[in-house]
């Protein structure tokens, strides 16, 4: 259009048809001009578009043949062999190892054009890590010159597999972080030093050190929030100025901005929730309004605003976060299938140590799961079924809230629920009735003007609700009287939070109490709880699943240690192939375990809080343990002989703990006085 044009403003032509020809050219020709400099800068743009779709359409391509090529080897994989009695059967049988050959290199080959440049740099890497990791440990204890050059020359390429072995974010994060240290050292030399150019420079470049350390979403979403909050600072000035002025037009115009720039203010993960909730009311609206119009049940309008109303709920924040508790409590059920399996099949050592490692990794993720897990762990650890766990529950469920029930009835005072160790639960009211950080929410009527650091602790008087040996049921046990008092008597409860069922010492016999104050109901000042239980009562609140359906199969018992041989054993095994790991020793509660670093990630036991220390070598973790176990087995915990006298105190021997005690170091003998100089 552009060459049309300049062509027509250049003609020569003398007519009156002529000129007018030229002056419309050349009137068109600058606005002809500047569409061709938008459409070329946008050119770019739409090419890169399209050259992502094609990519994606690709990568889709071999996303699919690699699914083909993977189910028709599962498919030969699954073929019953041949019984190769026969000529015929033989040549089948060599047919199918041929096929199936063929069938793992396609799949092989498939899987590998679905990898980026990236994923098969990191696959290599890793590859790559395994063999120098073995071939550095071989010549560490070489101290020969050349053998200590041989080293440092794997240990270079140990840290070069390493570094490839990153995702390309992971190696820009891992070198910022290398800058922002070196500019933290140039700061510190800096500021004992007399220069104060070189101290503001140094300042200087530790802060873009460290904001570059920062991830480019990190940063991108600060940038946003700053602007966002910049516009919304301006916004309430305008709006300021406006409800001085006096102007009702510049005050709605105000208003209207301010509203805006509000909403822009709003994270956009929330505005989404919110959009998708405000959606889901409308759409349950109009599904209301059908139904007073009285539409029939088959009426087609009825029929999709119903359907739209469905997929409306299902993008809300709530439905999403209970399909994933679903998939992760399916996911870790699928996981104990397979840790029951193992074991079923007399399966022991580092294969059954994964299984189930992966469990508890797994059914850890949801509070749900961990609840689980908990039981399941009770069940294999005290030799009792499913069935025989959830009837005592509910045995000790149903007299805890008759005897709550009867409690709340007869005061006016509010009532805390708790869990502690039977042996010691008395005390443990005592020191609830101390903590500083109750006297804000509980106190005297005469102290309510002081401060509440000030302010004297209510005494508490308790009561025993219920004993168990069982962990997971005590647990479960103040989990549902929490929601059922905040549910019932929300002004009434003490508790900061529902209780997560969280686990505490080992211990023979646990027990539920609760407390309330003691002292007249007119001089104590009880502010309400933060406490909402859910609308809805869950499956340990108001038990509705039949007792039938939980199995009476006692699960195998766990493994666990016996002697002090098998401690050792633990302690200075190495892997079956491969280099060693560094080891881990993890303290929890009144328990010391040992795992290696590299199963870290898939290790867990159902405890709510762990410490973890990191050794380079076996001698080194055995001597942490050993140092931790001796600090640990302290008592004061007992076993009782039965929970009907638990209260009364120690009866038997002491709660066996997961490993045995420490050795005593003899002290050394003293050193011979020297003797008397004649």
């Amino acid at each position: 259009l552009v060459s049309r044009l300049e062509a027509a403003a250049a003609g020569s032509g003398r007519g009156t048809a002529a000129r007018a020809a030229r002056r419309a050219a050349t009137q068109e020709l600058p606005a002809a001009r500047a569409d061709a400099e938008r459409a070329r800068a946008a050119l770019p743009s739409v090419m890169e578009t399209a050259g992502r779709r094609a990519k994606k359409r690709r990568r889709a391509k071999l996303v699919d043949a690699a699914t083909a090529a993977a189910a028709v080897l599962d498919a030969l994989e699954a073929a019953d062999p041949p019984d190769r009695d026969t000529r015929d059967d033989r040549a089948a049988a060599r047919r199918q190892a041929v096929q199936l050959a063929a069938a793992r290199t396609t799949a092989a080959e498939a899987e590998d054009a679905t990898l980026t440049a990236e994923q098969r740099r990191r696959r290599e890497a890793e590859a790559r890590i395994l063999v120098l990791e073995a071939r550095v440990e071989a010549l560490r204890d070489d101290n020969s010159e050349a053998g200590r050059m041989l080293f440092f020359a794997a240990q270079a390429e140990l840290n070069a597999a390493r570094r490839d072995a990153l995702s390309n974010d992971q190696r820009r994060r891992a070198d910022a972080l290398a800058r922002a240290e070196a500019a933290r050292r140039r700061r510190d030399v800096a500021e004992a030093g007399d220069d104060e150019e070189e101290k503001t420079a140094a300042r200087a470049d530790l802060a873009a050190a460290e904001e570059e350390a920062v991830p480019r979403t990190t940063r991108g979403r600060r940038k946003r929030e700053d602007a966002a909050d910049a516009r919304l600072a301006v916004a309430k000035a305008r709006h300021a100025a406006a409800v001085e002025g006096g102007d009702d037009a510049a005050l709605a115009a105000a208003s209207a901005t301010l509203a805006i720039a509000t909403a822009e203010a709003v994270p956009r993960q929330t505005r989404v929730y919110r959009e998708r909730r405000a959606t889901a009311a409308a759409a349950d609206a109009l599904v209301r309004e059908l139904e007073a119009r009285g539409l029939g049940e088959e009426d087609s309008e009825l029929l999709g605003a119903r359907a739209a109303a469905a997929a409306a709920r299902g993008r809300t924040q709530a439905v999403c976060r209970r399909r994933r508790v679903e998939r992760l409590l399916a996911e870790g059920m699928r996981a104990k299938e397979k840790y029951d399996s193992l074991v079923a099949r007399g399966v022991r050592g580092a294969a059954a140590e994964r299984a189930f490692g992966a469990m508890c990794q797994t059914l850890r993720k949801t509070a749900k799961g961990a609840r689980r897990l908990a039981s399941l762990v009770d069940a294999a650890t005290t030799h009792a079924s499913p069935r025989q766990l959830e009837s005592e529950y509910r045995t000790l469920l149903d007299a805890c809230k008759a005897e709550l029930r009867r409690v709340f009835g007869q005061t006016t005072l509010p009532v805390y629920v708790g869990l502690a160790g039977d042996a010691w639960w008395e005390d443990e009211v005592q020191r609830v009735a101390l903590r500083s950080s109750w006297r804000w929410r509980l106190f005297l009527e005469e102290d309510e003007d002081l401060e509440p650091t000030d302010r004297r602790p209510v005494p508490l008087r308790g009561t025993r609700l219920a004993s168990t040996a069982h962990k997971s049921i005590a647990g479960r046990l103040e989990r549902a009287l929490h929601l059922w008092a905040a549910r019932h008597w929300p002004d009434r409860v003490l508790h900061f939070a529902i209780a997560a069922g969280g686990s505490f010492a080992d211990v023979a016999a646990h027990a539920v109490y609760m407390a309330v104050p003691d002292a007249p109901a007119d001089v104590v000042v009880h502010v309400r709880s933060p406490v909402v239980a859910p609308e809805e009562a869950d499956e340990d609140e108001e038990p509705t699943r039949p007792l039938t359906d939980f199995s009476d199969d006692v699960p195998p018992p766990l493994e666990a240690t016996a002697t002090p041989d098998d401690v050792d054993e633990a302690l200075v095994r190495r892997p079956v192939v491969g280099p060693a790991r560094p080891w881990v020793v993890k303290t929890t509660g009144c328990r010391v375990d040992y795992i290696w670093a590299g199963s870290l990630a898939l290790y867990a036991d159902g405890v709510t809080s762990s410490t973890y220390d990191f050794c380079e070598t076996p001698a080194e973790a055995q001597a942490l343990a050993r140092a931790r176990i001796a600090e640990k087995i302290r008592g004061p915990y007992e076993r009782v002989v039965s929970l009907d006298g638990a209260a009364a105190g120690p009866a038997s021997a002491p709660v066996p703990y997961p490993f045995p005690p420490a050795p005593t170091t003899p002290a050394p003998a003293p050193a011979p006085a020297p003797a008397p100089v004649p």
